[in-house]
């Protein structure tokens, strides 16, 4: 029984690790905000050099996510999905790319930035 508890513990540790790093980034995007800027520096995390610089596509980067995902959508590829990051401490760059895309797109997003622009007006007197 000890095992058994030890390995659900740890799968949910690593899970809310992998979540923490999911708030980073959308941290990120309220600093910049500017998707762009965000998935630049996930693509850069992901292998991107600085020499490459100018041939990242956010777009393309974009897309490889859309394409991710959708093979995860089958029984076969949310299993193989599902056992490739189980022990990362990290969510797959591409994943947190798409998940900064959908996030920029939320209301919540838009209602976080005006609330920052509401507080920044005040702060500076305007």
């Amino acid at each position: 029984p000890i095992p058994v508890f030890t390995e659900q513990l740890e799968t949910s540790l690593m899970r809310w690790v992998r979540s923490a790093e999911l708030t980073c980034d959308r941290a990120a995007l309220l600093v910049a905000q500017d998707r762009s800027v965000v998935m630049s520096m996930l693509m850069k995390l992901a292998g991107g050099c600085k020499s490459l610089d100018g041939q990242l596509s956010v777009d393309a980067f974009l897309e490889q996510a859309r394409a991710y995902e959708e093979a995860s959508n089958t029984p076969v590829g949310w299993y193989i999905s599902n056992a490739e990051s189980r022990q990362l401490s990290h969510p797959l760059p591409v994943m947190r790319a798409r998940e900064i895309d959908q996030w920029s797109r939320s209301p919540e997003y838009r209602r976080l930035v005006g609330q920052m622009a509401g507080s920044t007006s005040t702060v500076l007197g305007h």
